[in-house]
């Protein structure tokens, strides 16, 4: 199986600028330090702007008041969209945005946003939204994680390379083992048994496959929610750095322009996701109803 861990993304970063695995040059926590810029500055950006709904993810809330705080993992404090779930949990209402004059009316229904700050017209309290956001990646850690081994039942895991300062309670996030590391749960209160075992709450330990990654919250031993592909692309961004730091100003100049040649390659990889669709206007007088 391909290895697509932080670990393995120093390795190639060192391969591709000939660092030597026993230099100190560059650490593995250096290394780590600058694929989370290039991950965070660089790499989710090229992506974004495709606008082909990466990193999108739903969260149910309930409405308390007239106003909800944008969720902190949320990139750019940049909401996608809002809804009410009807009763039923069935159906979706969207709820329009309002400038602020028009929230200052007091007689539209919808919202505006203030700083971090959703607030409503004319939504009542108790509803339950359905917030859509693009959600940041965790940032990359060497080893603040550990991988689940077993499930035991009674909601206890045994894992592998269980860090040394995880005891008695820790926070943690539950990220799926697959491409393309799916959070499954955040901010997880676990339980530390002992060197190999950890007790998750319920409706977590029900979600948990063997394989998936523990990690103390807001990281992850793998790149988060971007294709495969892109992996190229935060190696060869991330080694630019490596030679900036050298000074190395021909293999600075060489690199900046592949990674200019890989941007755009990986664009057009990803531009459009679904290749065989196309978007049609239907006249909806036209459409018979079968019942």
């Amino acid at each position: 199986m391909a290895r697509y861990d932080t670990t393995d993304l120093c390795d190639k970063i060192r391969k591709i600028e000939a660092i030597p695995s026993s230099s100190n040059t560059f650490t593995d926590a250096d290394l780590t330090e600058l694929l989370n810029m290039e991950l965070q500055s660089y790499v989710v950006p090229v992506i974004q702007k495709v606008r082909e709904e990466y990193f999108v993810i739903v969260e149910n809330q309930v409405l308390v008041g007239n106003a909800i705080t944008i969720p902190p993992a949320a990139i750019g404090l940049r909401l996608r969209d809002i809804a009410i779930w009807d009763e039923s949990g069935q159906a979706l209402t969207f709820i329009p945005m309002l400038s602020p004059e028009e929230l200052n009316n007091g007689n539209m229904f919808g919202y505006t946003l203030r700083n971090e700050q959703v607030i409503f017209s004319m939504v009542p309290a108790g509803v339950t939204l359905a917030i859509s956001y693009f959600k940041r990646p965790n940032d990359l850690t060497v080893n603040d994680y550990c991988v689940v081994a077993a499930k035991l039942g009674g909601n206890q895991v045994t894992v592998t390379g269980m860090p040394s300062t995880w005891v008695g309670t820790e926070s943690v996030d539950i990220i799926g083992k697959t491409v393309p590391f799916i959070g499954k749960s955040v901010e997880v209160t676990a339980t530390i048994t002992n060197a190999t075992t950890i007790t998750l709450p319920a409706d977590v330990y029900a979600q948990v496959v063997v394989g998936d990654f523990i990690a103390a919250t807001g990281y992850s031993p793998v790149p988060q929610y971007i294709p495969v592909e892109a992996h190229t692309l935060l190696i060869q961004s991330a080694a630019l750095r490596c030679l900036q730091s050298l000074g190395d100003r021909d293999g600075w100049k060489v690199s900046s322009q592949k990674l200019g040649r890989m941007e755009a390659d990986l664009i057009s990889l990803i531009t459009p996701r679904v290749v065989s669709q196309y978007k049609k206007i239907v006249n909806s007088r036209t459409i018979k109803q079968f019942v």
